[in-house]
């Protein structure tokens, strides 16, 4: 669902934030998006990341340890 939070990037422009509901559990701001963004970065248009720090991320059947950054 979409979140209240924006950033801006003088570079990449505005970055729309999401949140996510699993099992009734609420994870906020866990992806964000671009949806006009400047410079070099047009080719993320619409592309929705993830922040790999708050979610369970399992690559090829294995479960892949959370980093730990200052997004955390």
């Amino acid at each position: 669902m979409p979140s209240a939070t924006v950033s801006a990037c003088a570079y990449k422009g505005y970055a729309e934030y999401w949140s996510a509901t699993v099992d009734g559990t609420e994870t906020p701001d866990v992806a964000w998006v671009y949806r006009d963004p400047q410079n070099d970065a047009v080719p993320v248009k619409g592309l929705i990341g993830f922040f790999d720090e708050r979610l369970d991320v399992t690559l090829d059947g294995q479960r892949q340890e959370r980093p730990v950054t200052p997004w955390s």
